[in-house]
């Protein structure tokens, strides 16, 4: 129980015992081997990137959006800017305020805001294919816009956690 401070978090079947985590991918923390399997191929395949939620400053994958085709559009969805290239002569990063780009645009805004107008905008039953997908997750008890303060919720970790996961055998 992570209120009593039992931290780690262990899987409850007693035949596994295995730390439970979230499926993510901590700062520090290794990328699993398919990330590095899957990238160089994923990238040069891609019709469209989609970059969404971000401040494109932790690398790898800041890097990601230069690693596609010179053809291949890329779509930000963002509150603000992010990885925009800083020099009109130097063609990494997003050309966004460049009067040369022709493949760079940006959904200003709420991640989720952004999704519904590219929706909109693709026009047939996007739009509610995505809802009915969201209605669907939702109903499972998934995806909820209820945020959470940690601070409060778990008053004894407002310092935070020093375990570190890497070290656990």
């Amino acid at each position: 129980n992570i209120n009593s401070r039992n931290v780690p978090i262990r899987c409850e079947d007693t035949t596994c015992n295995g730390l439970v985590k979230p499926d993510i991918v901590f700062f520090g923390e290794d990328l699993p081997a398919r990330f590095f399997e899957s990238k160089e191929k994923d990238l040069k395949e891609a019709d469209l990137l989609i970059i969404m939620g971000t401040s494109l400053q932790v690398y790898p994958f800041a890097g990601l959006i230069n690693e596609v085709q010179p053809t291949c559009p890329r779509l930000l969805i963002n509150l603000e800017k992010a990885g925009v290239s800083s020099s009109p002569y130097v063609k990494s990063g997003l050309q966004l305020d460049s009067t040369s780009n022709s493949r760079d645009y940006m959904i200003q805004g709420r991640c989720d805001d952004g999704v519904r107008a590219l929706c909109d905008e693709l026009g047939g039953t996007w739009r509610q294919d995505l809802e009915s997908i969201i209605k669907r997750v939702k109903s499972k008890g998934g995806a909820s816009k209820k945020r959470i303060n940690v601070t409060k919720a778990f008053p004894s970790m407002a310092g935070g956690l020093s375990y570190d996961w890497k070290q656990e055998g």
